[in-house]
């Protein structure tokens, strides 16, 4: 009906927007929009008992939303290609707990709010809040695994980018440890091809914001 089309629409504009962001920054370039990418593509890979747990409307707001609260970080210091001093690293820190901060005083993101402040917890209980395991949201947990693909394949100011292969190594190298395993052995499942479409289609995205 003309709510669905509505929300369908808001969520259009939230992607463009979000690409407009990041397009200024080396180490964003459409970040965002292939973590929502390969996020959606994850979900459609998940065993049923998994994606009933989760509202795939919510699912898309959370993954573009993920690094909303780089926002409230100086760019000099994300773009930065040196390394950071330990305050510009606790700043970075911050950036689930400012985007949850960010949803929050919008209201009606409480559950999104969650899966974007616990998106850096490791899976082995070392990460930011220290929550362990299945302790972690499942939205968390993927979204954990699509973030950290994404920045292993795309070029950044301070790394050269990986190969499909030797992404796919890197996560299974971390996982049970940074990442869910299981989460790992479902992604590393899906085809090739299909997750190349994902980057792919973010190129074509942000070739309209080439002014």
């Amino acid at each position: 009906g003309q709510a669905t089309s509505l929300k369908h629409r808001t969520v259009e504009i939230l992607e463009t927007v979000v690409g407009l962001i990041e397009k200024g920054d080396p180490n964003l370039k459409g970040h965002s929009l292939h973590v929502l990418n390969l996020t959606m593509l994850f979900y459609d890979y998940l065993p049923f008992s998994y994606q009933i747990q989760i509202n795939e409307s919510d699912l898309r707001l959370a993954a573009l939303f993920l690094d909303l609260g780089k926002l409230g970080i100086p760019r000099e210091i994300l773009t930065k290609t040196g390394k950071l001093s330990d305050e510009e690293y606790s700043l970075i820190k911050h950036h689930p707990e400012f985007g949850a901060k960010i949803l929050h005083s919008i209201g009606s993101f409480d559950k999104i709010t969650d899966w974007i402040l616990y998106h850096h917890e490791r899976f082995d209980g070392s990460g930011y809040y220290h929550l362990k395991g299945e302790e972690i949201p499942l939205v968390s947990r993927m979204i954990a695994l699509t973030d950290t693909y994404s920045a292993l394949i795309m070029d950044r100011s301070y790394k050269a980018s990986m190969t499909y292969e030797d992404a796919i190594a890197e996560l299974h190298m971390v996982a049970d440890t940074q990442l869910d395993g299981n989460m790992v052995n479902i992604f590393c499942e899906i085809p090739k091809s299909k997750i190349q479409e994902c980057l792919n289609d973010v190129k074509q995205k942000m070739e309209v914001f080439k002014i």
